[in-house]
């Protein structure tokens, strides 16, 4: 058998349990990517991987609905103030857009409906970073009504003493949109 060493605690664990480290490796290494300029704090919680801390689950929880109302009334300060210089914006589509161009195709378009709903335990701290999971989404004025399912994740870190958006990602949820691509290794081969 193989065992590895826990970066954190210095013990060695089962096999299995290094996804998790290697998953929190990852993650610093994002979040260190996703950071404006080195500004960004590690304050690390025990709670790591859980439920958020509750002053940031309520930080995070207000910036959702501010993000919602900004996006509807096309206030480009509010948003401003809410996402990061470096956020990527990866649409339905697998179209990615950056935040200048997030405001320059799309919020001056105008919104006509922005919605999120949170699913069960949908927010999970690590460290400096807030996922939060849900399904919704933003739709321009002049579309017909959304028909597909969309999952919506954002990732929230905080910088300096502010929570900012550094990343939005929605994904289709239900059948195939288009042809399937063969997977390596996958359950369809």
């Amino acid at each position: 058998t193989m065992s590895f060493m826990n970066h954190r605690q210095g013990t060695l664990r089962a096999p299995g349990t290094f996804l998790r480290i290697l998953s929190a490796s990852a993650l610093t290494v994002f979040c260190a990517v996703a950071a404006d300029e080195g500004a960004f704090s590690f304050d690390c919680p025990a709670t790591d991987g859980l439920a958020p801390l509750p002053a940031v689950k309520t930080v995070i929880e207000k910036n959702e609905e501010a993000f919602l109302k900004a996006v509807l009334a096309g206030d480009k300060a509010t948003l401003d103030g809410l996402l990061s210089d470096s956020m990527a914006y990866v649409h339905e589509n697998g179209a990615v857009s950056t935040k200048q161009e997030f405001f320059q195709d799309y919020l001056s378009s105008g919104y006509q409906e922005a919605v999120i709903k949170p699913d069960k335990e949908p927010t999970r701290q690590f460290c400096s970073t807030v996922f939060t999971v849900g399904s919704g989404h933003l739709r321009l004025k002049g579309e017909g009504e959304y028909q597909r399912p969309t999952t919506v994740t954002h990732v929230w870190a905080k910088q300096g003493d502010r929570w900012l958006l550094v990343h939005r990602h929605e994904s289709h949820n239900g059948g195939p949109v288009g042809e399937q691509l063969p997977q390596q290794g996958g359950p369809n081969n």
